[in-house]
């Protein structure tokens, strides 16, 4: 190699050392929303379409439901379900059942944030514009998830109503599934309200 070669490797490689290297987004001002800084995310229904079963009266000792009374199924069942990492700190996801037969209770589930992340990006989450929920009796589903100290809600009518927008409801379904199909192990044979709520504080 002669050495105007050397010279012009050299600055190749120089030039290749201070290009700037794309790097997920990190929270701060004017900086685009990325989904890895997403810290917690919280997916929470209390049944579907007419049928509402409020977390504080879905239990099956609740006084407004018959002895024995249980949701049809997953997708019309009360619960919530909590993803959530602070720094290198992972902590389980959990889930809390109300009132599905043979699924009452909390659990740990191995569905993990990073799949939950996932979901979002392929839904474009920060895009999603569903219309505005009015009414006050009917099932919803609520996701609620933590960038950079700002939390974005979104909400939807519990109903398969063809109304809906279509990209969040696919959203949502591919969030019942992921927890539906999740591994879960029992840590308590009863539902437990929500103990983190400090984290969704504005």
């Amino acid at each position: 190699m002669n050495r105007g070669v050397r010279i012009l490797s050299a600055a190749a490689a120089l030039a290749v050392a201070l290009t700037p290297t794309i790097a997920s987004a990190k929270c701060g001002t004017g900086n685009p929303a990325a989904y890895d800084d997403v810290e917690a995310i919280m997916f929470t229904q209390n049944g579907c379409r007419g049928t509402i079963q409020d977390a504080d009266t879905a239990t099956l000792k609740s006084p407004q439901f018959p002895r024995g009374w249980f949701a049809s199924s997953f997708d019309c069942s009360t619960f919530w379900v909590f993803f959530w990492e602070t720094g290198p700190t992972v902590f389980p996801t959990t889930y809390s059942q109300f009132n599905l037969k043979d699924s009452v209770g909390t659990f740990h589930i191995s569905a993990t944030l990073g799949e939950a992340r996932a979901l979002l990006k392929s839904a474009d989450f920060f895009a999603l514009s569903p219309r505005s929920m009015s009414i006050t009796d009917t099932a919803s589903s609520v996701l609620s998830v933590k960038r950079c100290s700002v939390v974005t809600k979104i909400s939807l009518y519990n109903t398969s109503s063809v109304d809906e927008d279509a990209q969040t409801v696919h959203l949502f379904e591919e969030l019942r599934a992921l927890v539906m199909h999740a591994k879960a192990t029992r840590t308590s044979t009863e539902p437990t309200n929500f103990g983190e709520t400090g984290l969704f504080d504005p």
